[in-house]
C-alpha cells in the first residue's frame, strides 16, 4: 500500500486523494437508504446509524452552545471580551522579573458585531500594554470591502474585495500570485468553504453509489455471534467485509477510471485549493498534471507486485456497532509485511458512552501500539468525562467535571501529559450561561508544572447578545489603497504612514524621534 500512495502522490497532490476518498467514503455509507437490505447494505447501515447516533448524543450534550451558534449564523449578534494574562516565572525564585510584570499588567478588550446574512463585521479593540493604552483600533468588513482605522493614522485604510489580490501581490509577490482570486465573501460563508455543499452533494451522489456498486457482494457476510464487553455477554450480528489484493486493485482502478472522465471533479478539486488559499500557480500545476497523474497511478497499480488484503468485522447489537476490528496488511516486493489493525468496543447508552480501542501499526514483527479509552458519563445534572491516550511510556489524559443547571454550566477541565521525564497539565475552569438571545462565559486557562505550580494563566470573560443591526462606521478620511499603484503605495507608506507612526510612538511610548 505504501508504494501505491508514493507513486500516486508523485504527480497528484495527496490532498486530492484525501478529498476524494474521504467524501466518497461518507457518500457510500450515506446512500444505504436507497438499497434493498443485503449483507452489504446491513454493513453500511450499521456504520452510518452508529455515527448518527453518536453525533446526536454529542449535539444533545451541547444543545445550548449549538443553538447560540445557529443564532450567530442567522441573526446580527454582538460579543465583548476582556482578557488578562498572569505569568509566574518558575525560575525567578521570588525576584523581580520585568518581562513577567509587563505581561501581568497588560490586557485586551474586544467588541465585535457580526451579521453573517448581510455579510457585515465590525471589530473594535483596546489594548493595554504595561500602562500604555492603544485604542481607536477598528476593522469594518463586508463581502465587498475592508476598512481599517488605526490609532496613529489620520486616514482610514480602505480596500475593495476585487483589489485585494493586487495589493497582496505588491507587498509580497513571492507568496501571492498576480493571478490569484481572493475575496472577502468566503469569510461569511464558512460552511461552503473550502468545499461547497453543492460540490459535496455532487460527489456523494455521483461517487457514493458508485463505490457501493463496485464493492462485490461476495466480500460481505453475516452471522450470529456472542461477545463479551465489560464482563457482559452480548448477542450480536457479526458483519464482515474483506477485499483480496486483486479486488483492491479492481476497486482502485475503477475509481481512477471514473475520475479520469469527470471534468467536474477536476473543477471541484481546483475550487477546493482556491478556497484553501493555495496560490494560482500551484493550482495550475496540480490541475495540469491531474489527468497524467491518474494515468500513471493506474499503470502503477496494474504493474505493482503488491500482496495484501483488507478485513473488517463489526458486531451489531440493537442496530448499533458494539465492537469492531479492522485489519489492513500489505507485503512489498522485499517480503516485508506492514500491518494496520484497529480493534475496540463501544458502549453507547443514553447517559454513558465508552470507546475502548487499540491501534497497532508497523511491520509484522515490530508493531507500535496506541491505546485510546473514551469514557463519557452524564448523570442528570452531573457530567464526568475522561479520555486517555497511551503510547509507549507517554500518557495523555483529559478529565472534565461539569455541573448543569438549566442553561448554566460550571466546569473544571484538564489535559495532562505524563512521561518518565516530565509532567505538565493545562486547566480550563469556568462557567457559561446561554439564554434565548444572550450568553455569558467566564474562563480561566492555566498551566502547571510537575510541582503543581501555576506558571501561566489566561483569564477572559465573554458576553454576547442579539442586536438589531451592525452599526456602519462613518470615517471622515478614507484612503483607498487598493486603487494605488505599487509606487504610489510605497510612497504613501514612506511619506504618511511611517512619520505618523513614529510620532504616535514618541507621544505614547516615549521612544526617541526618527
Amino acid at each position: 500500500m505504501k508504494k501505491i500512495t508514493t507513486m500516486v502522490a508523485s504527480k497528484l497532490n495527496l490532498k486530492i486523494i484525501l478529498i476524494i476518498v474521504g467524501v466518497l467514503a461518507v457518500g457510500a455509507a450515506a446512500t444505504y437508504s436507497f438499497w434493498q437490505m443485503s449483507d452489504k447494505d446491513a454493513y453500511f447501515k450499521a456504520e452510518i446509524d452508529t455515527y448518527n447516533y453518536a453525533k446526536e448524543l454529542f449535539v444533545e450534550r451541547f444543545e445550548d452552545e449549538f443553538k447560540w451558534k445557529e443564532l450567530t449564523e442567522n441573526k446580527p449578534t454582538e460579543f465583548s471580551m476582556h482578557a488578562m494574562v498572569q505569568y509566574n516565572d518558575p525560575n525567578s525564585f521570588g525576584s523581580f522579573n520585568q518581562f513577567a510584570e509587563m505581561i501581568n499588567q497588560s490586557s485586551i478588550q474586544l467588541k465585535a458585531a457580526t451579521d453573517m446574512k448581510n455579510k457585515q463585521m465590525l471589530l473594535d479593540a483596546e489594548i493595554n500594554i504595561y500602562g500604555i493604552t492603544i485604542e481607536d483600533l477598528q476593522i469594518y468588513l463586508t463581502d465587498q470591502a475592508l476598512t481599517i482605522n488605526l490609532p496613529f493614522l489620520k486616514d482610514a485604510l480602505h480596500i475593495d474585495s476585487g483589489d485585494l489580490n493586487g495589493v497582496l501581490h505588491d507587498i509580497d509577490p513571492h507568496t501571492f500570485s498576480a493571478n490569484d482570486e481572493m475575496n472577502f465573501d468566503r469569510l461569511f460563508d464558512l460552511d461552503n468553504y473550502p468545499m461547497s455543499a453543492a460540490d459535496q452533494e455532487y460527489l456523494q451522489e455521483n461517487y457514493g453509489k458508485f463505490i457501493y456498486e463496485i464493492l462485490p457482494e461476495r466480500s460481505f457476510s453475516k452471522e450470529k455471534d456472542s461477545i463479551t464487553i465489560n464482563g457482559e455477554s452480548i448477542s450480536a450480528d457479526k458483519l464482515s467485509f474483506s477485499l483480496t489484493e486483486d479486488e483492491i486493485k479492481t476497486v482502485l482502478l475503477d475509481l481512477l477510471e471514473k475520475a479520469a472522465k469527470d471534468e467536474q471533479l477536476k473543477e471541484i478539486v481546483g475550487k477546493y485549493f482556491e478556497n484553501s488559499y493555495v496560490n494560482a500557480a500551484e493550482i495550475d500545476t496540480i490541475l495540469s498534471t491531474f489527468d497524467e497523474g491518474l494515468e500513471e497511478a493506474k499503470e502503477s497499480i496494474e504493474n505493482m507486485p503488491f500482496k495484501g488484503q483488507i478485513q473488517s468485522h463489526i458486531w451489531v447489537n440493537k442496530g448499533l456497532i458494539v465492537q469492531r476490528e479492522l485489519t489492513l496488511t500489505g507485503e512489498n516486493e522485499f517480503g516485508q509485511t506492514g500491518i494496520v489493525n484497529i480493534a475496540g468496543t463501544h458502549q453507547l447508552e443514553k447517559s454513558h458512552q465508552i470507546f475502548d480501542y487499540e491501534l497497532s501499526i508497523g511491520e509484522e514483527d515490530n508493531l507500535n501500539h496506541i491505546m485510546i479509552v473514551v469514557d463519557l458519563l452524564k448523570d442528570g445534572k452531573q457530567i464526568d468525562d475522561q479520555i486517555t491516550i497511551e503510547l509507549d511510556d507517554t500518557e495523555i489524559v483529559y478529565e472534565g467535571i461539569e455541573t448543569l443547571d438549566r442553561s448554566a454550566r460550571d466546569f473544571k477541565r484538564s489535559l495532562s501529559l505524563n512521561t518518565p521525564y516530565e509532567q505538565a497539565m493545562i486547566h480550563w475552569d469556568g462557567n457559561s450561561s446561554f439564554e434565548r438571545d444572550q450568553m455569558s462565559s467566564m474562563n480561566k486557562f492555566s498551566m502547571t508544572n510537575d510541582h503543581a505550580e501555576e506558571i501561566f494563566a489566561l483569564n477572559f470573560d465573554i458576553e454576547g447578545k442579539e442586536i438589531r443591526a451592525v452599526e456602519v462606521p462613518d470615517y471622515s478620511n478614507i484612503k483607498d489603497i487598493g486603487k494605488m499603484s505599487e509606487a504610489e503605495l510605497e510612497n504613501y507608506i514612506f511619506t504618511e504612514v511611517q512619520p505618523q507612526l513614529f510620532n504616535w510612538l514618541l507621544f505614547n511610548v516615549g521612544l526617541p524621534s526618527f
